[in-house]
């Protein structure tokens, strides 16, 4: 920079000279000459940035490659540039054709000479981290923060928010790369179809899972684990497989604003256990929103339902006297009435074992099995409630 006009002039001389007179500043005359030479050996770095996966998935795994250029006439020594992760990104490992690269400082300094015409390269592998919602935590910049040489047309000294030279145009000693992860917002929803059954009824879960993103999700895996109120039967998904020894729902793809639907019809069993959870255990795809990643659905099985009608004759079906829930009120007893008045079955803490068989103390003979009829029971609940009583028929 600067002028580069070099004069040489006579300024003093003891005799005479007949064509010129010194210090008078006369170009014209022989006693001074002018001469304007042009610079050409100016190092002339420029940087490019770019990376292999403008939008991936989190936690992938990205490559962001870095070319350092000297197309300048002259070598250039003592190039520091500045390639600071930001927080974006995890730092995992690091090549550079020349020099040595810092990942705690982020600096890449050249430790020697790039020659005119040549191109150094720096590649940073980085993993994705899920977003944080900071500012530009995406934005990865990278710039020539010194150099040996000056630059005809940027300045080491001046940052991203400054025009080196004022001339409206790029500075080619810094770039800018954007990454955008790939993110989906997967919804899930649960019902039943029968929130009040009764035990030994079949009822209907149904679990959707919508994409209320406009990315296509892929390896979708819905955690659906079966409580031990439910014997599973069969299911259906209109979308992947669901397998019940893994409770696990898992779809390969599900497209931006799909529905996919799983229905799994079950038993309602006698064990107190009925809440029916399915939540999303993974997706390859940043998920944006986690309030809907659960959804659920429970019963209340219509408890003490008396089968008052039992046939007790060794073909496998209706074997005994059953009551639905009545494990749940282990200080019941039981009492059974003949119809003259006489106790043929007493149990304390009964769970549905009688089979017609008498142990009463006003029977003849204890452990012989009861004729066909009518019967009469009470049953105190041991929970301080009124007992109840009714009939019951033995039918052989």
């Amino acid at each position: 920079n600067g002028d580069y006009s070099n004069t040489a002039e006579l300024i003093a001389l003891d005799t005479f000279d007949p064509d010129s007179s010194p210090d008078n500043n006369l170009n014209s005359e022989d006693d001074q000459d002018t001469v304007n030479p042009v610079p050409t050996g100016l190092a002339d770095l420029s940087l490019t940035k770019s990376v292999d996966n403008l939008e991936p998935n989190v936690g992938d795994i990205v490559e962001f490659t870095i070319n350092l250029s000297n197309s300048g006439d002259s070598n250039a020594t003592g190039v520091v540039v500045s390639e600071v992760l930001p927080v974006g990104f995890t730092y995992v490992t690091h090549t550079a054709t020349a020099g040595t690269y810092d990942e705690m400082t982020g600096i890449w300094n050249s430790n020697g000479v790039i020659p005119n015409g040549t191109t150094e390269t720096l590649i940073v592998l980085a993993s994705v981290n899920a977003p944080t919602g900071v500012a530009d935590e995406y934005i990865n910049q990278v710039q020539i923060t010194a150099s040996g040489q000056a630059d005809p047309d940027s300045d080491a000294n001046e940052g991203f928010d400054v025009d080196d030279l004022g001339d409206g145009l790029p500075d080619d000693d810094e770039a800018i790369v954007v990454v955008t992860p790939q993110s989906v917002d997967i919804a899930l929803q649960k019902s039943v179809d029968n929130a009040r059954p009764n035990i030994g009824d079949e009822i209907m879960f149904t679990i959707t899972a919508a994409n209320n993103g406009v990315l296509q999700a892929t390896n979708i895996g819905i955690e659906e684990v079966l409580p031990n109120g439910y014997r599973f039967i069969s299911a259906n998904a209109t979308i992947g497989s669901y397998d019940v020894s893994e409770g696990f729902w898992e779809l390969d793809t599900l497209n931006g604003a799909e529905t996919a639907t799983l229905t799994i019809l079950v038993e309602v069993l006698d064990f107190e256990d009925y809440e029916n959870i399915a939540q999303l255990a993974f997706v390859d795809q940043f998920d944006i929103d986690e309030s809907n990643d659960l959804g659920s659905a429970t019963i209340e099985p219509t408890c003490l339902v008396f089968y008052n009608e039992f046939s007790p004759n060794g073909d496998g079906v209706n074997e005994t006297f059953v009551i639905d829930c009545i494990s749940r009120y282990p200080n019941n007893t039981l009492k059974i009435y003949n119809r003259w008045g006489n106790i043929v079955y007493e149990k304390q803490g009964y769970n549905n074992e009688f089979d017609g068989t008498s142990n009463g103390r006003a029977v003849i003979q204890q452990e012989e099995f009861l004729p066909v009829g009518t019967y009469y029971y009470i049953l105190d609940l041991g929970d301080g409630s009124e007992p109840i009583a009714d009939w019951l028929y033995i039918n052989r």
